[in-house]
């Protein structure tokens, strides 16, 4: 059994054995134990041999100093050498100087002999000679001194007194070579005691340690080991714990051996283990089934030479010739050859195990076959290119923006519309390509977005100005997506140039405006003409030329309707058509179309008939579009009827909808059209030889005016049945116009309030929609009674007063009105066909009163009231009207009435700094602007005018997340003078609050 002592890696002495050491110990602790008191024991006879000579040589001092007291001066020397002088003893008297003043023998300090003085205990010191000698005759040469001053005799200061060290020396000598002697017989047993217990305490120790030596090897292969016992119970615990050590290792062992062969053999990846020469000496269940060797197969045999192609072969065995730390390399891509002949490339992550030399005994090498992803990358790379083709000979310009608004790419269309080198916009902002002030708002843009999340122009189609290199501004197309590209917003925008598109939309509508003219006249000329001649106003014809006649003027008018598809569908496309929306009963509109169309239908033998379930149903609609959609229904039904057939309308009433339902007992519509049936220009039977004429935009115009009106539009029909087509009006409600039918909402129960007392019911009712349309509360009375009941129940802002009532004169009424402090200042308006009387009848006198003659002009009558009201209401509401199309502006502003003061401003920039100025009730935004959209002024509006109501006037329909953050959103295409009014006069509700406060 072998001790190394080390320190940290480092032997610091040699290799001992433990019975040695133990021997060496033991007898270590019996020299050190029994030579102890031995030293002790002569350290301490020295001590007291010297004690014993200072007392001595004090007395004898003593002596020599008593005799010498009373010697007169000058005679001491005699005296000291007249005394008896003792063998080794000198004697010396000294003066309070320090000089000598007698002396008697050898005194070694006043010898020239070289020496030094040194001190010990009791006074005493010891005189030794210098030189280089053994201690101990050094020692015998030396001199004891002592020194005892002298207090009594004039002139004598000390005597001083030395005696040879060497009889002392001699007695310790005498006394250590016996303590020697006992010092060699306890050596002698002390051998033989360390002898034996070395041997009796070591050996069960050394057979433990013997035993051991087997350990590692049981442990690694999973053997429990056997240790032997001991009779001392500290080793055979130790033993024991070892044992139970050893134990728990080899099942340990075991359970990592058993875990790393079933993770070798079932991991994914391959993996081979290599020895220092390359040859294999493992290899897992993944290696085998990808490279179809067995494991029996290629175990033992040099990797390369199955395994690498025949061009890496010699580089593989290369790097195994010259194995050395750290040559392999940790990661690499190489192809291993499989047993059928075919390639896969490996992804290679290897690792060197060393042995304790340091020198690299085995080589892990874990494969993951990367052959498909390999291609795949190709793929992508391929596809890549062919996408990057494909986009740079796009005929559309293609730019990617990063959050920052920094052009990122872009493709060569992009660049030759706007005039620029690729490196000349890459890496630069994208408003470089706008003009002012979209530039200098586009990043505020970016950053509200990135802010709000709130996306106003990403994922729509919106048309806007560029300006190319040379600074010209040209129309174009833009769309912008967002994507996200390493989890970073990135916007790829789509431009087009439609410079030459707008030029040919401009080249379209002069020619359609040309077509109106030039042949819209002669076509009136020639219908007007055949009109004349048809009906006789030239004298009579003959039967053949008045048949020929009529078929020229039936054509005629044929070919003006034709026109008039082309000219409206145009005009619907290009947004100019104008409604004239009012409230009109339904069913005379109706019975009005079918008269007209009676004539048509009696020529191909097809009755007309009009079932209708209610009689009294009002809708808001322009009358004559809706009389041509009327119009198409029918004619088309008459058309496609058999003779004899009926076309049937019907009218029903749905909550608050009306539908007008137009039925034929034609063939119905094709399955394969029914898709396309209202598409412009579409036709069941679009050949040469068919037997309905028309130009396919009846339908498709009947949907555009019926959605503009705020309906839709729709058809049932099954292929031989005949075809159903319907359309849906809102209905107008008329109760809510009666005064007890009013809710209670506070915010309109604050609008000003007016009275107004008619005994024409339908005067009154007409009344009553009018003021409700422009913001105000209604109540009506119909006699005298009914309204000076009411006033003096209710508080009015102004009264609306006819003076011909059935039970009380109107004169009476306004009398008692300006008799009574309640209202004496009540605004009237006097609504009479006797006006005139009623006013000569009080000479003018009396004030706050607006005369007006039946019948009444609504211009004059809102006008009028206005300025009754005067102080008493606040101004006209402002409005801001955010709208570049000047024509919606004019359209919007007449629908909204005189009630409003409204001011344009067709960009953002301008809007801005009006919002920032001034203060406005309602602000009408319009999303697609010159210089950004509308929601870019959202903030500014809440931020600075929380109080303005917002209205979004769209072309398009909003999300639902979108029409939350503002109050109101019409949309172009359905918007009515009444829901203008409704979403107007909620703010002007609010405004009466305030002013009423």
């Amino acid at each position: 059994m072998q001790l190394n002592w080390r320190a940290g890696d480092r032997r610091v002495l040699g290799t001992a054995g433990l019975p040695s050491l133990l021997f060496h110990v033991l007898l270590t602790t019996i020299l050190i134990t029994g030579s102890a008191p031995i030293i002790s024991q002569g350290y301490n006879q020295r001590v007291q041999l010297e004690a014993f000579m200072a007392e001595r040589m004090s007395e004898r001092a003593s002596d020599v100093a008593a005799r010498l007291r009373d010697v007169p001066h000058g005679q001491w020397g005699e005296r000291l050498s007249a005394g008896r002088q003792l063998e080794g003893i000198g004697l010396a008297l000294r003066g309070p100087d320090g000089e000598v003043l007698a002396r008697q023998g050898e005194i070694a300090s006043f010898s020239e002999r070289p020496g030094r003085l040194h001190a010990l205990d009791s006074g005493l010191f010891i005189w030794l000679p210098s030189g280089d000698m053994p201690v101990m005759p050094r020692w015998k040469q030396g001199r004891y001194q002592i020194s005892l001053p002298l207090d009594g005799g004039e002139g004598l200061a000390e005597v001083l007194m030395e005696q040879s060290a060497t009889p002392l020396v001699r007695t310790l000598e005498q006394a250590s070579v016996s303590m020697f002697t006992f010092l060699a017989a306890l050596l002698a047993v002390g051998v033989l005691i360390a002898r034996f217990l070395s041997g009796w305490l070591t050996q069960p120790l050394s057979k433990l340690e013997r035993t051991s030596r087997d350990l590692s090897s049981q442990i690694s292969q999973g053997i429990k080991p056997q240790l032997p016992s001991s009779r001392i119970a500290e080793y055979d615990g130790l033993g024991e714990s070892l044992r139970e050590m050893s134990g728990l290792l080899a099942g340990r062992v075991r359970e990592l051996r058993d875990f790393n062969a079933a993770l070798f053999s079932s991991a994914g990846a391959i993996m081979a283990v290599l020895d220092r020469e390359g040859r294999v000496v493992r290899f897992n269940k993944a290696a085998e089934l990808a490279t179809g060797y067995s494991a029996q197969e290629i175990e033992g045999k040099l990797a390369w030479e199955y395994l690498a192609p025949p061009e890496d072969r010699a580089a593989v065995e290369a790097v195994f010739q010259q194995l050395t730390p750290g040559s392999v390399p940790a990661r690499l891509e190489t192809h291993w050859l499989m047993r059928d002949g075919t390639r896969r490339l490996y992804d290679w992550s290897n690792a060197e195990l060393l042995d304790e030399l340091g020198e690299v005994e085995f080589v892990v090498a874990i494969g993951v076959d990367i052959t498909a992803r390999k291609r795949a990358e190709a793929a992508l790379r391929e596809q890549a290119t062919h996408t990057q083709t494909i986009i740079d000979n796009m005929a559309d310009g293609l730019f990617t923006i990063n959050a920052n608004g920094i052009i990122q790419s872009a493709n060569h269309a992009a660049t030759r519309i706007f005039g620029y080198e690729a490196e000349e916009v890459l890496g630069r902002n994208v408003s470089m390509l706008m003009p002012s002030p979209h530039r200098e708002a586009h990043d505020s843009y970016l950053r509200n977005y990135q802010s709000t999340g709130v996306a106003r122009i990403i994922g729509t189609d919106r048309e806007v100005e560029g300006q190319r290199k040379d600074g010209t501004l040209f129309p174009m197309e833009l769309r912008v997506s967002e994507i996200t590209q390493y989890e970073q917003p990135v916007y790829v925008g789509l431009v087009r140039d439609i410079s030459e598109r707008k030029r040919m939309e401009s080249m379209k509508s002069e020619f359609v405006s040309t077509v109106s003219h030039e042949l819209r006249t002669p076509l009136t000329s020639i219908s007007g003409a055949l009109g004349l001649v048809v009906g006789g106003g030239l004298g009579q014809l003959p039967d053949k030329v008045r048949h020929m006649i009529g078929i020229a003027q039936n054509n005629s008018l044929r070919l003006t309707h034709l026109i008039n598809d082309l000219l409206d569908i145009e005009k619907i496309t290009a947004g100019k058509l104008q409604f004239d929306m009012k409230i009109e009963p339904l069913l005379p509109l109706i019975e009005q179309a079918l008269e007209s169309h009676r004539t048509f239908g009696g020529k191909r033998n097809v009755a007309l008939s009009l079932d209708a379930e209610s009689t009294d149903a009002d809708v808001r609609v322009d009358s004559q579009r809706l009389q041509q959609v009327l119009a198409n229904l029918l004619s088309n039904a008459i058309k496609f009827s058999p003779e004899g057939g009926t076309v049937s309308v019907s009218v029903q009433q749905l909550s608050d909808k009306a539908r007008v339902v137009v039925a034929d007992q034609g063939p119905g519509i094709p399955e394969a059209f029914q898709s396309r049936i209202f598409e412009k220009f579409s036709q069941a039977d679009s050949s040469d030889t068919r037997q309905k004429g028309g130009t396919g935009l009846g339908l498709a115009i009947t949907r555009e005016l019926v959605e503009h009106m705020g309906g839709r539009v729709g058809f049932d029909s099954a292929e031989g049945q005949g075809a159903t087509f319907w359309i849906e009006l809102p209905l107008f409600d008329k109760n809510r116009f009666d005064p007890d039918a009013i809710t209670e909402d506070p915010v309109q129960l604050s609008a000003p309030r007016i009275l107004v007392v008619e005994d024409e019911p339908d005067v009154a009712e007409m009344l009553g929609i009018l003021f409700t349309r422009s913001g105000y509360r209604v109540d009506i009375a119909h006699t005298g009674q009914e309204a000076l009941d009411a006033l003096a129940e209710n508080k009015f802002d102004a009264v609306s007063l006819d003076l011909m009532l059935p039970d009380i004169s109107g004169m009476d009424i306004i009398h008692h009105l300006r008799k009574q402090p309640e209202t004496v200042d009540l605004p009237i308006m006097v609504l009479s066909a006797k006006m005139e009387k009623g006013r000569l009848a009080i000479n003018g006198d009396l004030a706050g009163i607006e005369w007006l003659a039946k019948p009444i002009d609504e211009r004059r009558l809102l006008e009028s009231l206005e300025r009754l009201l005067g102080s008493s209401t606040p101004t006209k509401a402002r409005v801001l009207h955010v709208e570049d199309d000047s024509d919606v502006h004019q359209v919007i502003r007449a629908m909204a009435g005189e009630r409003f003061d409204f001011i344009q401003e067709p960009s953002v920039r301008t809007a801005r700094e009006r919002i920032v100025h001034e203060r406005f009730d309602v602000i009408i935004l319009d999303i697609g602007l010159p210089d950004g959209s509308g929601w870019d002024l959202l903030p500014e509006i809440r931020a600075r005018q929380p109080e303005a109501r917002v209205l979004v006037l769209s072309g398009t329909e909003l999300t639902a997340d979108e029409a939350r953050e503002v109050e109101s959103v019409l949309l172009k295409s359905q918007i009515s003078p009444s829901d203008l009014l409704e979403a107007l006069n909620e703010r002007i509700h609010n405004r009466y609050v305030k002013h009423g406060a």
